[in-house]
Protein backbone atom coordinates (compact mmCIF):
# COMPACT_ATOMS: atom_id res chain seq x y z
CA UNK A 1 0.00 0.00 0.00
CA UNK A 2 2.74 1.67 0.91
CA UNK A 3 3.66 2.47 -3.31
CA UNK A 4 0.60 3.25 -4.02
CA UNK A 5 0.00 6.76 -4.91
CA UNK A 6 -2.56 8.49 -3.07
CA UNK A 7 -5.22 11.13 -4.17
CA UNK A 8 -6.52 13.52 -1.83
CA UNK A 9 -9.42 15.64 -2.46
CA UNK A 10 -9.45 18.86 -0.50
CA UNK A 11 -6.83 21.08 1.25
CA UNK A 12 -8.26 22.27 4.81
CA UNK A 13 -7.11 20.89 8.14
CA UNK A 14 -8.33 17.15 6.82
CA UNK A 15 -6.22 16.87 4.00
CA UNK A 16 -3.40 18.31 4.80
CA UNK A 17 -3.12 16.60 8.00
CA UNK A 18 -4.05 13.34 6.46
CA UNK A 19 -1.43 13.91 3.66
CA UNK A 20 1.00 15.22 6.59
CA UNK A 21 1.11 11.55 8.43
CA UNK A 22 0.80 9.50 5.44
CA UNK A 23 4.30 11.19 4.56
CA UNK A 24 5.70 10.50 7.85
CA UNK A 25 4.58 7.00 7.63
CA UNK A 26 6.31 7.00 4.44
CA UNK A 27 4.35 7.47 1.09
CA UNK A 28 6.27 9.01 -1.34
CA UNK A 29 3.70 9.16 -4.14
CA UNK A 30 0.97 12.07 -3.36
CA UNK A 31 -0.92 14.48 -4.97
CA UNK A 32 -3.00 16.81 -3.18
CA UNK A 33 -6.37 18.97 -5.35
CA UNK A 34 -7.65 22.15 -3.69
CA UNK A 35 -10.80 24.15 -5.66
CA UNK A 36 -9.72 27.60 -4.08
CA UNK A 37 -6.48 28.26 -1.87
CA UNK A 38 -5.11 26.68 1.37
CA UNK A 39 -7.08 27.95 3.80
CA UNK A 40 -9.85 29.38 1.92
CA UNK A 41 -12.76 27.05 3.47
CA UNK A 42 -14.06 26.50 7.08
CA UNK A 43 -10.41 25.95 8.26
CA UNK A 44 -8.93 29.25 7.66
CA UNK A 45 -12.17 30.62 9.30
CA UNK A 46 -12.55 28.48 12.18
CA UNK A 47 -11.44 29.54 16.13
CA UNK A 48 -8.60 27.13 16.16
CA UNK A 49 -10.10 25.41 19.42
CA UNK A 50 -9.13 21.96 20.51
CA UNK A 51 -11.01 20.93 24.40
CA UNK A 52 -10.80 18.04 25.92
CA UNK A 53 -14.66 18.65 27.17
CA UNK A 54 -16.61 16.61 24.79
CA UNK A 55 -19.54 14.30 25.42
CA UNK A 56 -18.34 10.79 24.87
CA UNK A 57 -15.25 8.69 24.60
CA UNK A 58 -13.69 8.16 21.20
CA UNK A 59 -14.11 11.85 21.38
CA UNK A 60 -11.88 12.81 24.04
CA UNK A 61 -9.72 9.93 23.05
CA UNK A 62 -9.34 11.95 19.64
CA UNK A 63 -8.97 15.48 21.55
CA UNK A 64 -6.97 14.13 23.85
CA UNK A 65 -4.24 12.67 21.14
CA UNK A 66 -5.23 15.62 18.77
CA UNK A 67 -3.58 18.38 21.46
CA UNK A 68 -0.74 15.96 21.89
CA UNK A 69 0.04 16.18 18.29
CA UNK A 70 -0.33 20.42 18.08
CA UNK A 71 2.43 19.95 20.65
CA UNK A 72 4.67 18.02 18.80
CA UNK A 73 4.24 20.19 15.74
CA UNK A 74 4.93 23.13 17.67
CA UNK A 75 8.26 21.72 19.22
CA UNK A 76 9.58 20.55 15.06
CA UNK A 77 8.15 23.74 14.00
CA UNK A 78 8.61 26.96 16.58
CA UNK A 79 7.07 29.80 14.80
CA UNK A 80 4.33 27.81 14.83
CA UNK A 81 2.69 29.38 18.66
CA UNK A 82 -0.09 27.29 20.84
CA UNK A 83 -2.09 29.21 23.40
CA UNK A 84 -2.85 26.74 26.34
CA UNK A 85 -5.24 27.85 28.45
CA UNK A 86 -8.02 25.70 29.44
CA UNK A 87 -11.03 26.07 29.04
CA UNK A 88 -13.79 26.54 31.38
CA UNK A 89 -17.88 25.88 30.55
CA UNK A 90 -20.35 27.36 32.46
CA UNK A 91 -23.97 26.63 32.24
CA UNK A 92 -26.95 27.69 34.78
CA UNK A 93 -29.98 25.76 33.55
CA UNK A 94 -30.69 21.99 35.33
CA UNK A 95 -30.01 20.97 31.32
CA UNK A 96 -26.89 22.60 30.62
CA UNK A 97 -25.71 21.40 34.38
CA UNK A 98 -26.88 18.09 33.26
CA UNK A 99 -24.54 18.32 30.45
CA UNK A 100 -21.73 19.40 33.14
CA UNK A 101 -21.86 16.18 35.26
CA UNK A 102 -21.68 13.56 32.11
CA UNK A 103 -18.87 15.48 31.18
CA UNK A 104 -17.22 15.16 34.60
CA UNK A 105 -18.02 11.67 34.95
CA UNK A 106 -15.68 10.75 31.44
CA UNK A 107 -13.06 12.95 32.37
CA UNK A 108 -12.82 10.88 35.76
CA UNK A 109 -13.17 7.56 33.66
CA UNK A 110 -10.29 8.96 31.27
CA UNK A 111 -7.84 10.43 34.55
CA UNK A 112 -8.25 13.89 32.82
CA UNK A 113 -7.76 16.91 35.51
CA UNK A 114 -10.61 19.07 36.01
CA UNK A 115 -12.16 21.67 38.31
CA UNK A 116 -15.64 22.41 39.02
CA UNK A 117 -16.79 25.66 40.42
CA UNK A 118 -20.35 26.56 42.04
CA UNK A 119 -21.82 30.46 42.53
CA UNK A 120 -19.35 32.81 44.43
CA UNK A 121 -16.60 30.38 43.89
CA UNK A 122 -16.93 31.04 40.06
CA UNK A 123 -16.33 34.69 41.30
CA UNK A 124 -13.50 34.20 43.45
CA UNK A 125 -11.44 32.59 41.18
CA UNK A 126 -12.73 34.27 37.83
CA UNK A 127 -13.19 37.64 38.66
CA UNK A 128 -13.95 38.68 35.27
CA UNK A 129 -16.80 36.46 34.80
CA UNK A 130 -20.13 38.57 35.20
CA UNK A 131 -22.75 36.14 35.44
CA UNK A 132 -22.17 33.31 37.70
CA UNK A 133 -25.45 32.88 39.99
CA UNK A 134 -27.36 29.75 40.25
CA UNK A 135 -24.09 28.77 37.77
CA UNK A 136 -21.83 25.65 37.53
CA UNK A 137 -18.23 26.10 36.01
CA UNK A 138 -15.98 23.29 34.46
CA UNK A 139 -12.53 24.07 34.05
CA UNK A 140 -9.68 21.92 31.98
CA UNK A 141 -6.41 22.76 31.61
CA UNK A 142 -4.66 21.31 28.80
CA UNK A 143 -7.00 22.65 26.58
CA UNK A 144 -5.60 25.30 23.44
CA UNK A 145 -6.26 27.51 20.55
CA UNK A 146 -4.07 27.97 17.24
CA UNK A 147 -3.90 30.13 14.21
CA UNK A 148 -5.67 27.41 12.32
CA UNK A 149 -4.32 29.79 9.32
CA UNK A 150 -0.98 29.30 10.64
CA UNK A 151 -1.55 25.68 11.13
CA UNK A 152 -2.46 24.99 7.46
CA UNK A 153 0.76 27.04 6.11
CA UNK A 154 3.14 25.13 7.96
CA UNK A 155 2.42 21.84 7.18
CA UNK A 156 1.63 23.02 3.33
CA UNK A 157 5.19 24.39 3.33
CA UNK A 158 6.63 21.19 4.92
CA UNK A 159 4.89 18.79 2.36
CA UNK A 160 6.10 21.25 -0.15
CA UNK A 161 9.63 20.58 0.33
CA UNK A 162 8.93 17.05 0.78
CA UNK A 163 8.05 16.82 -2.86
CA UNK A 164 3.96 16.19 -2.22
CA UNK A 165 2.05 17.74 -4.96
CA UNK A 166 -0.23 20.31 -4.64
CA UNK A 167 -2.51 21.52 -7.76
CA UNK A 168 -4.42 24.74 -6.16
CA UNK A 169 -7.37 26.70 -7.85
CA UNK A 170 -8.44 22.82 -9.48
CA UNK A 171 -11.57 21.34 -8.83
CA UNK A 172 -12.14 17.44 -9.72
CA UNK A 173 -14.54 17.59 -12.34
CA UNK A 174 -14.81 14.24 -13.11
CA UNK A 175 -13.25 10.19 -12.28
CA UNK A 176 -12.07 7.56 -14.46
CA UNK A 177 -14.11 4.39 -13.42
CA UNK A 178 -13.10 0.82 -14.79
CA UNK A 179 -15.89 -1.47 -12.94
CA UNK A 180 -15.55 -0.97 -8.46
CA UNK A 181 -12.36 1.21 -9.12
CA UNK A 182 -11.16 4.45 -9.74
CA UNK A 183 -8.59 5.36 -12.01
CA UNK A 184 -7.94 8.74 -12.17
CA UNK A 185 -9.60 12.20 -11.60
CA UNK A 186 -10.28 14.85 -14.63
CA UNK A 187 -8.99 18.10 -13.28
CA UNK A 188 -9.29 21.01 -15.91
CA UNK A 189 -9.12 19.27 -18.82
CA UNK A 190 -6.05 17.51 -17.51
CA UNK A 191 -5.79 13.62 -16.95
CA UNK A 192 -4.16 12.42 -13.43
CA UNK A 193 -3.76 8.76 -12.29
CA UNK A 194 -4.00 7.51 -9.03
CA UNK A 195 -4.53 4.28 -6.81
CA UNK A 196 -6.18 5.47 -3.37
CA UNK A 197 -8.51 8.49 -3.51
CA UNK A 198 -9.79 9.99 -0.52
CA UNK A 199 -12.32 12.80 -0.20
CA UNK A 200 -11.16 15.17 2.74
CA UNK A 201 -13.59 18.14 1.29
CA UNK A 202 -15.92 18.96 3.72
CA UNK A 203 -19.63 19.88 2.05
CA UNK A 204 -18.58 19.75 -1.15
CA UNK A 205 -18.20 15.92 -0.33
CA UNK A 206 -21.69 15.47 -0.99
CA UNK A 207 -21.55 17.02 -4.74
CA UNK A 208 -18.70 14.93 -5.56
CA UNK A 209 -19.83 11.80 -4.60
CA UNK A 210 -23.34 12.82 -6.48
CA UNK A 211 -21.56 12.31 -9.66
CA UNK A 212 -21.66 8.47 -8.99
CA UNK A 213 -25.82 8.37 -7.47
CA UNK A 214 -24.45 8.25 -4.12
CA UNK A 215 -26.40 9.66 -1.08
CA UNK A 216 -24.32 10.86 2.16
CA UNK A 217 -26.30 12.10 4.73
CA UNK A 218 -24.16 15.88 4.79
CA UNK A 219 -25.99 18.89 5.00
CA UNK A 220 -24.08 22.03 4.89
CA UNK A 221 -24.70 24.79 7.28
CA UNK A 222 -23.98 28.32 8.57
CA UNK A 223 -22.06 29.75 11.46
CA UNK A 224 -20.82 32.97 12.00
CA UNK A 225 -17.85 34.46 14.43
CA UNK A 226 -16.45 38.08 14.94
CA UNK A 227 -13.93 40.18 16.37
CA UNK A 228 -14.71 42.91 19.63
CA UNK A 229 -12.16 45.21 21.01
CA UNK A 230 -12.31 46.21 24.60
CA UNK A 231 -10.78 48.82 26.50
CA UNK A 232 -7.88 47.03 28.49
CA UNK A 233 -6.22 44.45 28.34
CA UNK A 234 -8.20 40.94 29.71
CA UNK A 235 -6.45 37.88 29.33
CA UNK A 236 -8.97 34.69 29.67
CA UNK A 237 -8.84 31.15 29.56
CA UNK A 238 -11.00 29.57 26.72
CA UNK A 239 -15.14 30.34 27.48
CA UNK A 240 -18.05 28.24 26.28
CA UNK A 241 -21.58 29.43 27.66
CA UNK A 242 -23.57 26.43 27.10
CA UNK A 243 -26.97 28.23 27.71
CA UNK A 244 -25.94 31.56 25.79
CA UNK A 245 -24.39 28.85 22.64
CA UNK A 246 -21.51 31.27 22.49
CA UNK A 247 -17.94 30.66 22.84
CA UNK A 248 -14.87 33.74 23.62
CA UNK A 249 -11.31 33.43 23.14
CA UNK A 250 -8.44 36.12 23.45
CA UNK A 251 -6.93 37.16 19.61
CA UNK A 252 -4.71 40.04 21.39
CA UNK A 253 -4.76 41.17 24.72
CA UNK A 254 -7.45 42.93 24.28
CA UNK A 255 -9.58 41.65 21.29
CA UNK A 256 -11.38 38.57 21.71
CA UNK A 257 -12.47 36.52 19.27
CA UNK A 258 -16.81 35.27 19.93
CA UNK A 259 -18.60 32.78 18.15
CA UNK A 260 -21.34 30.12 17.55
CA UNK A 261 -23.40 32.18 15.31
CA UNK A 262 -25.14 28.66 13.89
CA UNK A 263 -27.86 28.98 11.62
CA UNK A 264 -30.58 25.89 11.94
CA UNK A 265 -31.15 25.31 8.42
CA UNK A 266 -29.27 24.08 5.28
CA UNK A 267 -27.20 26.56 3.52
CA UNK A 268 -26.53 26.86 -0.33
CA UNK A 269 -22.85 25.91 -1.06
CA UNK A 270 -22.35 29.77 -2.62
CA UNK A 271 -23.25 31.81 1.04
CA UNK A 272 -22.95 35.12 2.59
CA UNK A 273 -19.32 35.10 3.99
CA UNK A 274 -19.78 37.92 6.28
CA UNK A 275 -21.29 38.12 9.12
CA UNK A 276 -25.08 39.45 9.16
CA UNK A 277 -26.92 41.97 10.90
CA UNK A 278 -28.52 39.47 13.86
CA UNK A 279 -25.64 38.26 14.78
CA UNK A 280 -23.81 41.35 14.66
CA UNK A 281 -26.79 42.47 17.16
CA UNK A 282 -26.51 40.00 19.36
CA UNK A 283 -23.28 39.61 20.24
CA UNK A 284 -21.88 42.06 22.45
CA UNK A 285 -24.95 42.31 24.63
CA UNK A 286 -24.18 38.41 25.07
CA UNK A 287 -20.77 38.76 25.97
CA UNK A 288 -21.38 42.06 28.02
CA UNK A 289 -23.80 39.47 29.99
CA UNK A 290 -21.04 37.07 30.40
CA UNK A 291 -17.87 39.12 31.12
CA UNK A 292 -17.24 42.25 32.76
CA UNK A 293 -16.93 45.36 31.60
CA UNK A 294 -17.78 44.34 28.00
CA UNK A 295 -20.52 47.23 28.04
CA UNK A 296 -17.97 49.52 26.13
CA UNK A 297 -16.91 47.09 23.93
CA UNK A 298 -16.33 47.40 20.45
CA UNK A 299 -17.17 45.05 17.20
CA UNK A 300 -14.46 45.20 14.85
CA UNK A 301 -16.04 43.28 12.23
CA UNK A 302 -16.74 39.14 11.41
CA UNK A 303 -16.93 36.50 9.19
CA UNK A 304 -19.31 33.23 8.05
CA UNK A 305 -18.19 29.67 7.60
CA UNK A 306 -19.90 26.40 6.46
CA UNK A 307 -19.98 23.45 8.64
CA UNK A 308 -20.99 20.11 7.90
CA UNK A 309 -23.90 17.96 9.74
CA UNK A 310 -24.62 14.63 10.35
CA UNK A 311 -27.98 12.76 11.13
CA UNK A 312 -25.85 12.25 14.71
CA UNK A 313 -23.50 14.32 14.28
CA UNK A 314 -20.82 11.83 14.29
CA UNK A 315 -18.25 12.33 11.41
CA UNK A 316 -18.43 10.27 8.70
CA UNK A 317 -15.44 7.91 7.97
CA UNK A 318 -14.14 5.22 5.68
CA UNK A 319 -14.61 3.24 2.92
CA UNK A 320 -17.29 4.19 -0.07
CA UNK A 321 -18.60 0.40 -0.40
CA UNK A 322 -19.38 1.26 -4.24
CA UNK A 323 -15.79 1.53 -5.26
CA UNK A 324 -12.86 -0.71 -3.79
CA UNK A 325 -10.44 2.39 -3.54
CA UNK A 326 -12.38 5.38 -2.47
CA UNK A 327 -12.75 6.82 1.07
CA UNK A 328 -13.84 9.91 3.00
CA UNK A 329 -12.89 12.00 5.80
CA UNK A 330 -16.37 14.45 6.81
CA UNK A 331 -18.97 15.35 8.78
CA UNK A 332 -17.63 17.03 11.33
CA UNK A 333 -20.46 19.47 12.58
CA UNK A 334 -18.50 22.44 13.56
CA UNK A 335 -15.75 20.74 15.78
CA UNK A 336 -13.39 18.97 13.72
CA UNK A 337 -10.49 20.73 14.43
CA UNK A 338 -10.27 19.77 17.54
CA UNK A 339 -10.38 15.91 16.19
CA UNK A 340 -9.08 16.06 12.55
CA UNK A 341 -5.36 15.55 13.53
CA UNK A 342 -5.84 12.62 15.48
CA UNK A 343 -8.34 11.24 12.94
CA UNK A 344 -5.88 11.70 10.17
CA UNK A 345 -3.34 10.07 12.21
CA UNK A 346 -5.16 6.58 12.61
CA UNK A 347 -7.21 6.87 9.04
CA UNK A 348 -3.17 7.09 7.88
CA UNK A 349 -2.88 3.85 9.92
CA UNK A 350 -5.90 2.20 8.34
CA UNK A 351 -5.50 3.06 4.71
CA UNK A 352 -1.27 1.72 4.98
CA UNK A 353 -2.08 -1.08 7.94
CA UNK A 354 -5.78 -1.86 7.91
CA UNK A 355 -5.89 -0.99 11.91
CA UNK A 356 -6.30 1.73 14.25
CA UNK A 357 -4.61 2.69 17.68
CA UNK A 358 -8.36 4.57 18.22
CA UNK A 359 -11.09 2.90 16.89
CA UNK A 360 -12.99 5.04 14.41
CA UNK A 361 -14.97 2.22 12.97
CA UNK A 362 -18.25 3.75 14.61
CA UNK A 363 -17.98 6.55 12.55
CA UNK A 364 -17.56 4.43 9.38
CA UNK A 365 -19.39 5.65 6.21
CA UNK A 366 -21.48 1.61 6.73
CA UNK A 367 -23.84 2.56 9.25
CA UNK A 368 -25.94 4.49 7.07
CA UNK A 369 -26.17 1.48 4.78
CA UNK A 370 -29.27 0.77 3.26
CA UNK A 371 -30.62 4.22 4.59
CA UNK A 372 -31.81 7.38 2.99
CA UNK A 373 -31.44 10.11 4.45
CA UNK A 374 -31.80 13.09 2.60
CA UNK A 375 -33.53 15.59 5.35
CA UNK A 376 -32.74 15.67 9.15
CA UNK A 377 -32.64 18.46 12.15
CA UNK A 378 -28.97 20.05 11.93
CA UNK A 379 -28.27 20.57 15.74
CA UNK A 380 -25.59 22.65 17.09
CA UNK A 381 -22.05 20.63 16.60
CA UNK A 382 -20.54 21.68 19.79
CA UNK A 383 -23.82 20.89 21.11
CA UNK A 384 -23.53 18.93 24.93
CA UNK A 385 -25.06 15.87 24.50
CA UNK A 386 -25.46 13.01 22.30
Amino acid sequence: MINKKFVIIGAGACGISLSYFLKKKGVSKMMVFEKDLIGSGSTGKCAGIVSIQLWNEIDIKLARRSLEIFEEISRKFPYFKINKKGLITIARKEKSKKYIEKIRELLKEGKINFEIFENKKIKEKFPFIKDYKNAILLKTFSDLYVDSGMFLYILYSYLKKENVEFRLLREVENFKISGNEIKGVWVKGVYYPGDVFILCSGVWSKKILEKFDINIPILPYRTQAGILRKKGELNIPIIHDVDKKIYIRNETNDRFLVGDGTEYEESPLIYNEMADGKFVYEVLPKVSEILEDFEDAEYMGGWAGLCDATPDRHPILGKINEFENLYIISGFNGFGFMRIPAIAENFSLYLLENKMEIDLSPYFFDRFKDKLIDKFEIRDGFLLTD
